[in-house]
C-alpha cells in the first residue's frame, strides 16, 4: 500500500480506527457496569467482541506492512 503524507497506509488508519472504537465499547460497557449495578443491559455481543479481539496476538507494526 502507498503511505500517505502522514506515512501511515490505510491498514494501519484501520486498525488504529478498530482499536479506538473497540476502547470506546470497553469504556462504555464499564460505565453501563458501574453506573447501575442493579441495571441489566444486555452486552453479549460486545463482550465477545471484545474477548476474540483481546485474544488475537498483537502485530508488531513495523512488520508485513
Amino acid at each position: 500500500m502507498t503511505p500517505n503524507p502522514d506515512g501511515t497506509n490505510k491498514g494501519e488508519r484501520n486498525r488504529t480506527r478498530l482499536e479506538r472504537e473497540l476502547a470506546l465499547l470497553a469504556d462504555v460497557r464499564r460505565r453501563i457496569a458501574a453506573s447501575e449495578p442493579t441495571l441489566r443491559i444486555p452486552t453479549t455481543t460486545v463482550d465477545r467482541i471484545l474477548d476474540e479481539y483481546l485474544q488475537l496476538p498483537q502485530q508488531d507494526p513495523s512488520h508485513g506492512r
